[in-house]
């Protein structure tokens, strides 16, 4: 074989080199512009996706792009305009206007604020319009595993029962009077003279020297209001057939207090005393100067159901007459009320009858205020952010527990004592 000039084979390898070259810077010339495209392609969509929620209308008061990531989505699944709900608003005003230590909560009844109502943190139903919400079938198609949906209520189980199973296994949390809801909506709180929160609690530990008389250390200004009232019973009630029939209650009650000479006086709707709602507060003022009782009666006998009636009573330096399906003792200091449905209207009157006649036995119902600043406070619980029912929901969406699975399996026997059920048409209830 004849073997070939050494030119000639430089030459060919000259020539093969430099396409090979050629391909190379080729082949990255074309990496460097389909790399280049590939960026700008994810950065395109990806702008288009923050576009998307963030050119946002500001009229709509819907939020800024930056709070987004730290939001809590409330959605109110029914009718926002029910009590509480309409108070909420829409957005965060609502926890900022009450200093709530998290204020990052967004409410709303919008439920296309986000691309799906799926997006939500928590969804809350108003117990009092489950019947309707299923029985016009305006339910939710859809959930996430991380959506948290709430039963919320702050009317009694009783008035306002669920007595199918339809509900079981529906719920996550509960938001409620209830004192083991996952949230608990209180009307009033009792702290300590430190200012910690002691009641209401499902365990309340009181603390009550009996060797200590806490009556000498009463302030001599609630002493002579004390001494200064003349007039044995006051009663503010506007709904005069209840569930509870604290009427019927309180016509047997008179019915002893006569032979005392005793005399109720009733406001409002169901009674001869005429006080309109926006001189509420001034009634009460008056209450407390001439009142030595006040009737705290609940329009239905539920567990835990405690509402403002008892707070009219004790922030006016009167004695509240309680009457309810709570334990009492897990809400006020012992021995600061009289308990109706434990010991019946005769020894009610005949308690009544005695501290009215005796007047340090009188005293001795204000125990609780004696002491180097008092040994309780009472207060509403909505006046404090700590304490505010409505903070609480915030704090709750932004606690470890929404890590936590959970789910209210039988849900009808938690919520609604079998008696009230017993004489209801369940197919025309929740």
């Amino acid at each position: 074989m004849r073997s070939l000039p050494p030119a000639l084979i430089y030459k060919y390898l000259t020539r093969r080199s430099y396409c090979t070259l050629t391909l190379i810077l080729l082949f990255i010339i074309y990496y460097e512009i389909n790399v280049s495209n590939i960026k700008n392609v994810y950065e395109v969509d990806y702008t288009i996706k923050v576009s998307n929620i963030s050119k946002i209308d500001n009229r709509t008061n819907k939020p800024a792009r930056e709070d987004l990531d730290d939001l809590r989505y409330v959605l109110l699944w029914s009718d926002s305009e029910q009590p509480p709900f309409k108070d909420f608003g829409t957005g965060r005003s609502v926890f900022e206007e009450k200093n709530c230590s998290w204020t990052n909560c967004y409410v709303t009844n919008d439920r296309n604020i986000l691309s799906d109502y799926t997006e939500f943190d928590a969804v809350v139903f108003n117990g009092p319009s489950l019947s309707y919400l299923r029985s016009t079938n305006n339910m939710p198609r859809r959930r996430s595993s991380h959506q948290k949906y709430i039963f919320f209520s702050i009317e009694s189980a009783a008035n306002y029962p669920v007595c199918t199973d339809h509900w079981n296994g529906y719920f996550n949390w509960t938001w409620s009077y209830r004192l083991d809801s996952d949230i608990v909506w209180s009307y009033f709180v009792i702290t300590n003279a430190s200012g910690h929160v002691i009641a209401p609690n499902r365990e309340v530990r009181w603390e009550k020297d009996p060797g200590l008389d806490y009556v000498k250390s009463l302030g001599e200004d609630l002493k002579a209001r004390l001494r200064g009232k003349r007039k044995a019973v006051a009663w503010y009630v506007s709904n005069c057939d209840t569930a509870s029939l604290r009427e019927v209650l309180a016509k047997d009650l008179q019915e002893y207090m006569r032979i005392f000479q005793l005399r109720l006086v009733t406001f409002g709707e169901c009674g001869r005393q005429y006080c309109p709602l926006f001189a509420m507060e001034q009634c009460l003022e008056d209450m407390g100067k001439d009142y030595f009782f006040y009737f705290a009666f609940e329009n239905a006998l539920s567990v835990d159901y405690v509402t403002e009636k008892v707070l009219h009573a004790l922030n006016h330096d009167t004695v509240p007459v309680v009457f309810g399906g709570a334990n009492y003792s897990r809400f006020l200091p012992p021995d600061s009320y009289i308990d109706a449905a434990t010991l019946g209207p005769k020894k009610v009157v005949e308690k009544m009858a005695a501290a009215i006649k005796n007047r340090e036995e009188y005293e001795r119902y204000f125990w609780w205020r004696g002491g180097v600043g008092g040994m309780y406070r009472v207060r509403a619980a909505n006046i404090h952010p700590e304490t505010d029912p409505v903070c609480s929901l915030c704090a709750a969406l932004n606690s470890p527990a929404t890590r936590n699975i959970s789910i209210y399996k039988e849900f009808d026997r938690w919520w609604t004592p079998e008696t009230s059920c017993q004489d209801v048409i369940k197919s025309h209830l929740h």
